[in-house]
């Protein structure tokens, strides 16, 4: 006969049994779960140090360095974070294929990074400044705005230089365009250098550029200025003027500009100082016109790819300069819808010549 003793012992053990099952039942199922669980639940232990853009242009790396590339290039613009994981860095990229300073980094997935991402293109708030106010030289630092273009979490996007402003649009995608990105993590905004990381001479270096030009010789750098503002006066010593680094130039030192980065060795100097660097294929004392808006030197048209060509100066007597760029008829000769292109209190821009008085013709020797 059983005693109720020992059917209260064979009970006893029967609950130590279950529930020894279900502690090691339930460890497993902790065990599991921390093991399936998503990267991401660890984020705000990450401190996040600083936001980087780099580009990568074609197949190439994506690297920190400001780029110059042609119209038909395709530039990637790549963000990477820059953090600590207990006292270890570490950087967060899309890409894999990272370089900064020279050193091909070890990266890991935005996944593991709980972030909202925003690019914004930083972009000049005017389009002309004046270094010469009063025709006494004071820097006229150019000021800027970042206008957001992306704010859907993406680590990555194609980079191109149109304008926001869709009324500048105008110039085929070639030009200057900087970027800014921002991220918001553990409720705190981190931001590659933008609108306010500038000297008395405007933007710095540090804010991300991407120029486009249509090709690499002078004309073709001449389109690089698109989206660059006037600056009446640009200055600078070499290495750092206003021009070399695409921050601003006036109508002389757009077209010298665009030649020293075309392999030219020319100095910057004024609209009538260019005739020490040019051949003169027609003075302006010998150019005619008449009522059909033809121009004339002795009494015969000018032919247009012959007796004046693409890339040409069309000097305004001695206080503005632009390059001759379009048979806009296409008739073969000089006629006043001819365009050229050049930059007088705007942004670089294709204007007709007839919008101006008399000029001369210059071929620029830019060697």
């Amino acid at each position: 006969m059983v005693t109720n003793r020992k059917i209260y012992i064979v009970k006893i053990r029967q609950f130590k049994s279950k529930m020894s099952f279900l502690k090691k039942l339930s460890i497993g199922i902790l065990c599991a779960a921390s093991m399936l669980a998503p990267a991401s639940s660890y984020a705000k232990d990450i401190d996040v140090k600083r936001v980087h853009i780099t580009s990568c242009v074609n197949d190439e790396p994506c690297t920190e360095e400001n780029k110059d590339v042609r119209i038909e290039d395709r530039v990637r613009l790549n963000l990477v974070v820059e953090a600590d994981i207990d006292g270890r860095k570490t950087y967060f990229s899309e890409s894999d294929d990272v370089e900064l300073n020279g050193r091909r980094l070890k990266t890991r997935k935005p996944g593991d990074l709980e972030a909202a991402v925003r690019w914004y293109k930083v972009e000049p708030a005017k389009n002309s400044y004046n270094n010469m106010k009063s025709e006494k030289f004071s820097w006229d630092t150019p000021s800027y705005t970042e206008n957001l273009i992306w704010d859907v979490n993406s680590w990555t996007i194609s980079a191109d230089a149109h304008p926001t402003n869709t009324e500048k649009d105008v110039n085929g995608g070639a030009g200057t365009m900087r970027y800014k990105a921002e991220i918001v993590h553990d409720g705190k905004v981190y931001a590659s250098p933008g609108k306010e990381s500038k000297n008395k001479t405007g933007v710095n270096d540090k804010v991300h550029r991407i120029t486009f030009r249509n090709g690499d010789d002078f004309v073709g750098w001449l389109s690089a200025y698109f989206n660059v503002p006037y600056i009446y006066g640009s200055a600078g010593a070499n290495g750092s003027h206003q021009t070399d680094r695409f921050v601003g130039a006036d109508c002389a030192d757009l077209v010298i500009g665009a030649c020293r980065k075309s392999g030219g060795n020319l100095p910057y100097t004024n609209a009538s100082g260019l005739k020490n660097f040019s051949d003169t294929v027609v003075e302006q004392s010998g150019l005619e016109t008449d009522d059909g808006g033809f121009y004339r030197r002795g009494g015969r048209k000018l032919g247009y790819g012959t007796d004046v060509k693409t890339g040409d100066l069309i000097l305004f007597g001695d206080w503005h300069v632009g390059v001759l760029m379009e048979d806009a008829n296409a008739n073969g000769v000089l006629d006043r819808d001819d365009l050229m292109l050049h930059t007088l209190f705007n942004l670089p821009n294709n204007t007709p010549i007839w919008d101006y008085n008399g000029f001369s013709v210059l071929r620029l020797k830019c060697r």
